[in-house]
């Protein structure tokens, strides 16, 4: 899963407006990630990470392009 894919897979059933106010991000900027006008950028993917913490992996994984996390050894 990329970024993009996972930024709209944790929004849930939040609108735009809470799921920016969660990540601590502008409405639009949510809306222009979601409809692939922008990249995601780093302070997205801490929004991220300090709103699901669970996911760190996932969100790290997505980030740097690597899909899936492979699991530990």
């Amino acid at each position: 899963m990329n970024s993009r894919e996972l930024i709209r897979s944790l929004q849930g059933d939040l609108d735009q407006g809470e799921y920016a106010e969660l990540l601590g991000i502008s409405r639009p900027l949510v809306s222009r990630i979601l409809n692939g006008h922008r990249a995601p950028s780093l302070l997205v993917m801490r929004g991220l990470l300090r709103a699901f913490p669970e996911r760190e992996s996932e969100i790290i994984a997505a980030f740097r392009g690597n899909g899936d996390p492979k699991p530990a050894a």
